[in-house]
């Protein structure tokens, strides 16, 4: 019998959960396995500012290594969108690319006044931070998303020459939500 292959993503959550439990002093005459408070490794609101520059980073340089032309960080209103819409995810709990009474990213893309003639978006969500610091944290996320075909194909596509990334994190559960709005503005 072969046994079940876990993702990145479940691997991490398994190293999470098993770190958060400790052996117990024989002396002690407690349980044998007492809970340990995960680390604390929320981000400063001046740290989470240069995120999406980070983000940006890691998305040319995926971009470079594959022979693609970089995206672009020349309109506002797409940084704005993505951090936006992570903001919101982590404000209302859920975790969709459909924003509950507002719609989808072309929706706030209209809404925004961008010309577009075609657009792309990422999301990811993670606990990274309970393990890593900031910085490894979008490493590791810009690494999950190379590695899913969808989310590839859109930080890779030819067409896209633009994007906004906005990141947000949960300072009471450590999750970290990663938005990027990709744009082509001409065909």
């Amino acid at each position: 019998m072969r046994c079940p292959t876990l993702t990145v993503a479940a691997a991490c959550a398994v190293i999470a959960i098993v770190s958060q439990f400790s052996p117990a002093s024989a002396n002690t005459g407690s349980a044998p396995w007492t809970r340990r408070p995960f680390p604390r490794r929320v981000p400063s609101a001046a740290a989470l500012a240069v995120c999406g520059a980070k983000m940006v980073g890691f998305l040319n340089g995926d971009r470079a290594r594959n022979h693609v032309a970089p995206l672009l960080v020349e309109d506002p209103r797409l940084d704005a969108i993505a951090l936006r819409h992570s903001q919101d995810m982590v404000s209302r709990n859920y975790f969709s690319h459909a924003t509950p009474g507002a719609g989808s990213v072309f929706d706030a893309l209209g809404k925004m006044h961008v010309s577009f003639v075609g657009a792309g978006e990422n999301i990811a969500e993670n606990t990274y931070l309970t393990v890593s610091r900031l910085g490894q944290s979008l490493a590791r996320t810009n690494g999950d998303l190379m590695h899913s075909r969808g989310h590839r194909a859109n930080i890779l596509a030819l067409a896209f020459t633009k994007v906004g990334v906005g990141v947000a994190v949960d300072r009471k559960t450590n999750t970290m939500i990663v938005t990027e709005v990709f744009v082509q503005t001409s065909r």
